[in-house]
């Protein structure tokens, strides 16, 4: 009798542990399925839709370290520089991934990085040019030369640059 109760406890435990976890595992289902629905809606916005570092149309990467949309070739490039690029279809999103993309994107990443850029200083580059997108990386990001400059609160109409280069969301290394 003492084995029957012991097996009977045993498998009601099992049931129970496999009930909670397909209630979890519809949970995560249906949280997935809603970072998947935004990340969409975000890579249709029409700024998403250009990659950022040249001239190709439909990127398929984001690079994390700057919340934006990129193609193929200049994911390749971020990767050398140690940004963390990611495959929009490959890849597993976090919602706090997917709300840093929505608040970042393109747009807002032109205003901050290519805010002194002009075409007639480095021109977009083509996307197989793998070396201009390289420089052209390089300068956007690494060197920082078309950066838009922090207004001091000494001179509020004066651009100055206070030399904090890591406290813009660009600069963030943990995403």
């Amino acid at each position: 009798l003492d084995f029957f109760f012991s097996f009977g406890s045993i498998l009601y435990i099992i049931t129970v542990y496999n009930i909670i976890i397909m209630s979890k595992n519809k949970v995560n289902k249906k949280l997935e399925a809603k970072i998947e629905a935004k990340l969409k809606e975000i890579t249709k916005r029409s700024e998403n839709r250009r990659c950022m570092d040249c001239l190709e149309k439909g990127p398929r990467y984001v690079v994390m370290n700057f919340n934006i949309f990129v193609c193929s070739a200049c994911s390749g490039v971020h990767r050398e520089f140690q940004h963390r690029a990611l495959g929009i279809s490959m890849s597993k999103f976090t919602w706090e991934q997917v709300n840093d993309l929505e608040t970042g994107g393109n747009k807002a990443a032109k205003k901050l990085w290519m805010a002194r850029w002009s075409p007639k200083d480095y021109p977009e580059p083509d996307g197989n040019d793998i070396p201009k997108i390289r420089e052209f990386i390089r300068k956007k990001y690494v060197e920082k030369v078309w950066y838009k400059k922090k207004k001091s609160k000494k001179s509020k109409n004066k651009d100055v640059d206070n030399g904090d280069a890591d406290d813009d969301w660009g600069s963030n290394d943990n995403n």
